[in-house]
């Protein structure tokens, strides 16, 4: 049973092992003392001299800045989420810290290019803003994250804005793709016209449009899939990308 500090008076209560101490206490130095890591408090004056309660009795060293989640301390730090304290992030060497991180002044940082996130994980800094993301992305915690909710997920369909309305997205079936009525999937379109493209079912080359047909007029090799984008002048640009 965890009991309060202050229901302990081990001021003169002297042992030689922690057995002769009371419940959540243990001996040190010939004394009785009270493991402050697993004991309730109620005010400064119920916890050891040189702690403060906060919950539990902690050193003051410790307490730097209150929280609720590591992205509330400064990068250096996470949120001891027993205590609800931000504690210094100290490393002896690289192998004490997290992936993607080093060791440096006994502090875990984060390698270039990546930065900490909400979770105080370091991930990939992929933008600052939502112009360095595609027009149907938008900037989130320096990741390019989707403009829908949820996500396109289904063959063939991606996030495209809806027309005559600002800042609004919706699933829609690419270029040279169209909706089957009976089930909503999008499909290959048989024919086409004009000068439409399209990247091909498996993503492998660009196609074109000749005379009512598909094409193929750029293959992607070296491990390279077909893209789309939006580039200058609202016009769909087609690439092999390794993206």
């Amino acid at each position: 049973m965890i009991i309060s500090c202050s229901d302990l008076d081990l001021n003169n209560l002297e042992c030689e092992n922690g057995d002769a101490c009371p419940e959540n206490s243990i001996c040190v130095n010939s004394k009785c003392t009270l493991e402050s890591d697993t004991v309730f408090c109620t005010g400064d004056d119920s916890c050891r001299g040189g702690e403060i309660c906060e919950t539990k009795c902690i050193d003051p060293r410790e307490l730097n800045s209150k929280c609720e989640e590591d992205f509330d301390c400064n990068d250096n730090q996470y949120c001891d989420e027993d205590h609800k304290v931000c504690r210094d992030n100290s490393c002896d060497n690289n192998q004490d810290c997290a992936e993607n991180e080093y060791c440096y002044d006994n502090t875990c940082f984060c390698y270039e290019g990546f930065e900490f996130d909400d979770y105080r994980e370091c991930v990939a800094i992929s933008c600052n803003s939502d112009s360095d993301c595609l027009p149907e992305e938008k900037c989130s915690h320096n990741i390019c994250t989707s403009r829908c909710t949820p996500s396109c997920t289904e063959d063939y369909k991606h996030c495209a804005p809806n027309s005559g309305v600002t800042d609004s997205f919706s699933c829609k079936c690419e270029p040279g793709y169209e909706s089957d009525s009976s089930d909503g999937e999008c499909k290959a379109k048989e024919s086409c016209n004009g000068e439409e493209k399209r990247c091909n079912p498996n993503y492998d080359s660009i196609q074109v449009c000749e005379n009512g047909s598909w094409k193929s007029e750029t293959e992607c090799t070296d491990g390279k899939v077909c893209i789309f984008y939006k580039g200058g002048g609202n016009t769909t640009q087609f690439e092999c990308s390794s993206y």
